[in-house]
């Protein structure tokens, strides 16, 4: 990823930050999650595990969270190609994903409304297998009465489930793959807006690693015990 350049004004440059990091991250748990779906096809039913539900849990809900974050971010920078047909699709997608968030963030407003059929409380994550003749599911905890699943659509047309991953939390479902494609497709407008408004520099970006030696000057002039030591990034 190139650095930011020609610009200090800093809630821009946060905001662009925020959208290309938190993009970075949701890719991250989008490639974890089929990873470890892959790994649970591969084993036998009696050999899976809480910690394969656990984990499929973990990735869907950490890739929706980052989506969220990077469309709402990306909406806010000024200037950017927000009319956009890319945009637009990402905006459907996105939109889609606050429910589900909501839901998972607020579980204890949401856990009283429960009133009819719902999904395993923290989902279930659907996938069809790698010939599509199989839907798979798999949700972590105990499953009371009542509790829901649904498996992915099968064309019958082709006679084969579609190749999606799907996560269903409380009454919805959230189809990660074209959510993930849509984000893909808004992420390339940003990089081409980036350099249309010369923004990208030629160096890539480091690690912003801070390392601090002992305080022994300020502690002798300091009555308190405890000290830190503050640094500010100035312009260049």
């Amino acid at each position: 990823m190139k650095a930011i350049n020609n610009t200090i004004d800093a809630q821009a440059v946060y905001r662009i930050e925020a959208a290309r990091l938190s993009f970075e991250l949701l890719s991250e748990a989008f490639d974890a999650l089929k990873a470890t779906l892959m790994a649970i096809e591969k084993k036998e039913p009696h050999e899976h595990t809480h910690q394969d539900a656990l984990n499929a849990t973990k990735f869907a809900l950490q890739f929706i969270d980052c989506t969220h974050r990077f469309f709402a971010v990306l909406s806010q920078i000024k200037g950017f190609k927000h009319k956009d047909d890319r945009f637009k699709k990402a905006e459907v997608y996105a939109r889609k994903l606050v429910g589900a968030r909501n839901f998972a963030q607020h579980l204890n407003d949401e856990i009283p409304k429960i009133t009819a059929e719902t999904y395993p409380i923290l989902g279930a994550v659907s996938w069809a297998s790698e010939d599509r003749l199989t839907s798979r599911t798999i949700s972590a905890g105990t499953l009371p009465p009542g509790t829901t699943f649904h498996t992915l659509a099968y064309d019958t047309t082709e006679r084969c489930y579609n190749k999606s991953v799907v996560f269903n939390i409380g009454n919805l479902q959230i189809d990660l793959s074209e959510t993930h494609y849509s984000m893909h497709q808004v992420h390339s407008c940003l990089c081409e807006w980036l350099i249309e408004s010369d923004r990208v520099s030629d160096q890539d970006v480091k690690p912003n690693v801070l390392v601090a030696g002992t305080l022994d000057d300020m502690s002798s002039s300091s009555i308190a015990r405890y000290l830190r030591a503050k640094f500010v990034v100035t312009p260049s």
